[in-house]
């Protein structure tokens, strides 16, 4: 179980979308079939997982895979970190409509 009781075969992933809301033309909905959530997760506390989709993603110029860097990159020569996104940064905090970008 991961969301309020949903099974994984019950939630959709959405993909490439910029607007909160559809209608999105870039917007794409995936189904998944796992998920791996943080074992610490709890509301606004490691809101993060690891999800395997159900089916290939076709990529397009908004559906991109993420790059990581191999163990072996120092990671402290690099000076900018950006985080995006969509929702609350916090129980009483702002709730973004569109993508956000927050420099780290």
């Amino acid at each position: 179980m991961f969301i309020s009781g949903y099974r994984p075969d019950e939630l959709q992933v959405r993909l490439g979308g910029l607007l909160f809301a559809d209608p999105d033309p870039d917007a794409v909905y995936v189904n998944i079939s796992h998920v791996i959530p943080h074992p610490g997760y709890g509301f606004f506390k490691d809101d993060i997982a690891l999800i395997r989709v159900a089916e290939p993603i076709e990529y397009t110029d908004t559906i991109l895979p993420i790059c990581l860097p191999s163990p072996n990159v120092n990671l402290d020569q690099f000076k900018v970190c950006v985080v995006t996104g969509f929702g609350s940064t916090s129980y009483d905090g702002l709730c973004y409509f569109s993508v956000a970008f927050v420099d780290c």
